[in-house]
C-alpha cells in the first residue's frame, strides 16, 4: 500500500476528521524530513490531528517498529491535556504515554511506548536519561524551539525527523534556509468555512505609556512599566461602556452598572499586562452584584496548574476568565465569544495568538458574532486600528509566509484616502495638519474583519471605500507619532517610483541607494524581482560557474557580475564562490585577538583598523574582550 492509499484508509476509518486540503499533500509527500519541518497553521488548521495521522502512518510501516517519538506540547498543562484528549478521540494504533511528572517520564522511557508526550519543564531534570528518539515533535514551537532546554534535548536524542507546529512562524521564516515549511493561513481556513469571522473593535483607555515604555517600536509593553490602579479602574469601566455601545440595541436591557455587560454576553477572556492588573480586575468584577461567583482568575501565583481554564470551559455559570500570560497559546474553546486584550502590546505575533482564541467555530451558535476588543492607549485608538489591520494582513498567505519578525513595518495595509469617505466625526489625527492623509476604517463604519480584508485584496471596493491606498505600517507610525528620522522618510510610493525608472538591479543600487536600503530594511525584494528578467537571458548554473571562473577575488566577482551574485544568494549557492580570494575565513588565536584589541583605545578604532577581529569576537560571543574600549572618544593611537 503506497502512502496515498495509506492516508485514504486512515481518513475513512477515523470518524470526525475534517479533512483540510493541505493535509493530503503534507502527509503523502513527507515520509521523512530532510530538514526540521515547520507546519505553520492558524487556529482550526488541524495541526494536532494532522500530527496524529503522520505518526499513525509512520508506525504502520513495519520498518519503524521499535522507533520512538518524543512529543512536547509547549509548556502548559492545558496544551498537554488538549493534545492527550485529541489522541484519545483519534484512537490510534500506536501506543502513547502522557507523562505528568518525572516518575511517569522515567517509567515511560523504560517502557516500549511508541510516543512519549511530555512538557519541557518535566524533561529538564531528566535530559541525561533520554535515549535516541527517531522523531521529535514540538507544539507552539516558536515559544520553545530556540531555547537552551530544547537545544539540549535535540542534541541528546539526535532525532532523524523534527516536526515543529506553530501558528506564528516568523522566527522560523527569519532562518528560512534551515527549515522546510507548509503554511496554512487563516484566510484559507475562512474561505473553507472552518473559522469564525471575528470582529475587531478598538477601544480607548486611560493608559498613556510612551513609546519608550515598549520593548521596541512594535513590541510588548515593558514588564517594568507599572499600571496605576486608578487607570485600571477607569479603563475597565471605559471598555465595558464601549462594549455596551457596540452592542447597540442589544445593550439597552443591561443594568446601569457597566461591568454587568460581562455577565450578560457570552463567555469572555480578559488578557492582562500584569498580575496586579489582573488581581484588581478580579476584585472589581467579583464584587459586582451581577457577576459575583462568575469570574475566575488564573496566573502562576493563584492557579499553578491552570486548572481554572478547564473549569471556565466546562462550567456554564463562569462568564469571565482573567489571565496574564496563560491561554494566549493554543487554548481551544469553541464557545469563547469575546477576548478583551488589556496587554497594550504592539507585538503582531502575540496579537495573532490572542485573536486566534476566538477564531474557532462555536458548535451551539456557529453564526453568532465573536469579537476581539483591543484596548488602545490614551488618544491612540486610530493607530491601533492600523496595527490591527496589519495583523489581519498576516491571515493572508503573502504576508503569513513572508513575515520574519523584523519586517513588520513594511507590511502593506489598506487605507481609505481622506476626503473620499463619509466620515462625520473627524479624529484628532485627521484634524492635524501634519497627519491628514488617511481616514480610519473604523470611523467610516466599515467592519474590521476577515471579510473586509478579503474584499480589499479582491479589489471589490464599495462606495464607502471609493479609493483604497497601500500604506506601510512604518508610514502610519511615522505619521501618527510625527517621527522624522531619516530611516523612515521614504514611503513605498517613493520606492516604487525609483524602481520604475530602472531596468536593472545594478542601476537601482547605483542611482537610488536609499531605495535599495529601504527594500533591504523592510525585506521587500519582491518589489524589484522583475528587474532581473530585464537583464538578458535567465541565468543557468553553467552561466553562473562560468562567470565565477573569470574572477580571482570576491570583490572582482561582485563588481563585475552582480546579477550572478544575486542568483547565488537567492538560490543559497554561495558555496560556488567560496574558493575566491578574500572570501576565506581568517583563523585567529585568542592571543592574536587580544593583541589587536590592545592596540586600540576606542571601539571605532577597532572597527576601522581590525574589523575582522571584531567580527571574530561577535561570532564567538567574546565581545567581553573589547568592552573596556571607549565608545565615544575619537581614536587615539598609541
Amino acid at each position: 500500500m503506497n502512502r496515498l492509499e495509506n492516508y485514504q484508509a486512515i481518513i475513512s476509518q477515523k470518524k470526525g476528521i475534517n479533512e483540510i486540503p493541505y493535509q493530503r499533500d503534507f502527509l503523502v509527500n513527507n515520509k521523512e524530513f530532510s530538514k526540521p519541518f515547520v507546519l505553520a497553521g492558524g487556529t482550526s488548521s488541524g495541526k494536532t490531528i494532522t500530527t496524529a495521522i503522520w505518526i499513525e502512518m509512520f508506525y504502520q510501516n513495519p520498518a519503524n517498529k521499535g522507533k520512538r517519538t518524543l512529543l512536547i506540547p509547549a509548556s502548559t498543562t492545558i496544551l498537554r491535556d488538549n493534545m492527550g484528549d485529541t489522541f484519545d478521540i483519534f484512537n490510534p494504533n500506536f501506543t502513547y504515554c502522557v507523562c505528568r511528572n518525572a516518575d511517569e517520564l522515567q517509567t515511560s522511557i523504560k517502557s516500549d511506548c511508541n510516543v512519549i508526550l511530555c512538557l519541557p519543564q518535566t524533561l529538564v531534570g531528566s535530559i541525561s536519561k533520554l535515549k535516541h528518539f527517531h522523531n521529535f515533535i514540538l507544539d507552539e514551537a516558536h515559544q520553545w524551539y530556540f531555547k537552551k532546554t530544547i537545544t539540549e534535548i535535540i542534541k541528546k536524542i539526535k532525532p532523524k525527523n523534527q516536526l515543529l507546529l506553530t501558528g506564528t512562524p516568523s522566527k522560523f521564516v527569519a532562518k528560512g534556509d534551515k527549515f522546510d515549511f507548509t503554511f496554512v493561513p487563516v484566510m484559507d481556513l475562512y474561505e473553507l468555512g472552518l473559522v469564525s469571522n471575528v470582529g475587531i473593535n478598538v477601544v480607548s483607555s486611560a493608559y498613556n505609556p510612551s513609546q519608550s515604555d515598549y520593548s521596541s517600536n512594535y513590541g510588548n509593553l515593558s514588564d517594568s512599566y507599572k499600571l496605576i490602579e486608578a487607570d485600571n479602574t477607569k479603563s475597565l469601566k471605559m471598555v465595558c461602556k464601549e462594549m455596551i455601545t457596540k452592542l447597540g440595541s442589544n445593550g439597552s436591557k443591561l443594568s446601569s452598572n457597566p461591568y454587568s455587560v460581562l455577565g450578560e454576553i457570552d463567555k469572555t477572556i480578559i488578557f492582562c499586562h500584569s498580575q496586579n492588573q489582573a488581581n484588581q480586575f478580579h476584585k472589581i468584577l467579583n464584587t459586582t452584584k451581577e457577576l459575583k461567583g462568575k469570574v475566575l482568575i488564573s496566573h502562576c501565583d493563584i492557579d499553578r496548574n491552570s486548572l481554572l481554564f478547564s473549569e471556565f470551559k466546562s462550567d456554564d455559570t463562569k462568564k469571565v476568565l482573567i489571565a496574564v500570560n496563560r491561554g494566549k497559546l493554543g487554548f481551544s474553546m469553541g464557545e469563547l465569544f469575546n477576548v478583551i486584550d488589556f496587554t497594550l502590546t504592539q507585538n503582531i505575533d502575540m496579537l495573532l495568538q490572542m485573536y486566534g482564541r476566538v477564531l474557532r467555530l462555536s458548535k451551539h451558535n456557529p453564526n453568532k458574532q465573536k469579537i476581539y476588543y483591543k484596548v488602545a492607549t490614551k488618544d491612540t485608538a486610530e493607530y491601533f486600528v492600523q496595527l490591527m489591520k496589519a495583523m489581519l494582513c498576516l491571515t493572508n498567505m503573502k504576508w503569513y509566509s513572508a513575515y520574519n519578525g523584523k519586517n513588520m513595518g513594511g507590511i502593506l495595509i489598506p487605507n481609505v484616502l481622506n476626503g473620499k469617505g463619509t466620515n462625520k466625526s473627524a479624529t484628532n489625527r485627521t484634524k492635524s495638519k501634519s497627519i491628514k492623509q488617511y481616514v480610519s476604517i473604523e470611523d467610516l463604519g466599515i467592519p474590521l474583519d476577515l471579510s473586509f480584508l478579503k474584499s480589499v485584496s479582491s479589489d471589490i471596493v464599495t462606495d464607502k471605500f471609493s479609493t483604497v491606498a497601500e500604506c506601510t505600517l512604518d508610514e502610519v507610525r511615522r505619521e501618527f507619532f510625527n517621527i522624522k528620522d531619516k530611516s523612515n522618510r521614504y514611503s513605498i510610493k517613493d520606492v516604487k517610483e525609483a524602481i520604475s525608472k530602472c531596468s536593472t538591479l545594478v542601476e537601482l543600487c547605483k542611482n537610488y541607494p536609499w531605495a535599495a536600503h529601504w527594500i533591504y530594511n523592510n525585506n521587500r525584494k519582491d518589489l524589484y524581482e522583475h528587474l532581473d528578467r530585464v537583464v538578458g537571458k535567465k541565468l543557468t548554473l553553467k552561466d553562473v560557474k562560468e562567470n565565477i571562473s573569470k574572477c580571482s577575488t570576491i570583490k572582482e566577482f561582485r563588481d563585475n557580475y552582480p546579477s550572478t551574485d544575486s542568483w547565488c544568494s537567492r538560490n543559497n549557492r554561495r558555496d560556488l564562490y567560496e574558493h575566491l580570494e578574500g572570501n576565506r575565513k581568517i583563523i585567529y588565536t585568542l592571543r592574536d585577538i587580544k593583541e589587536a584589541i590592545s592596540k586600540c583605545s576606542t571601539l571605532t578604532q577597532l572597527r576601522n583598523e581590525y574589523n575582522s577581529v571584531r567580527i571574530w569576537c561577535q561570532r564567538n560571543n567574546r565581545q567581553d574582550l573589547y568592552q573596556h574600549l571607549d565608545r565615544n572618544r575619537k581614536c587615539k593611537r598609541k
